[in-house]
């Protein structure tokens, strides 16, 4: 995998007519982190929550559950 796929930086950022010449720090955004298990979404949103994220999701890949189910059935 590339890096630039692993690591993944939206930035979500509202922008007025008077604040267009200024450059800001965008207030709401989400980091996106992929490996071969899983896809987690750490999202941010700092008037909300200043020191950290407001939400975590993971998504696990097919396969991997598929690995779960059999390791749960021989008792592992």
């Amino acid at each position: 995998m590339d890096a630039e796929k692993v690591l993944q930086y939206n930035m979500i950022k509202k922008v007025t007519k008077e604040n267009n010449s200024k450059t800001e720090k965008p207030t709401k955004f989400e980091y996106i982190f992929e490996d071969e298990e899983s896809t987690s979404i750490w999202k941010y949103d700092l008037k909300k929550q200043p020191n950290g994220p407001i939400s975590v999701e993971y998504k696990w890949k097919a396969h991997y559950l598929k690995e779960l189910e059999i390791r749960k059935k021989r008792g592992r």
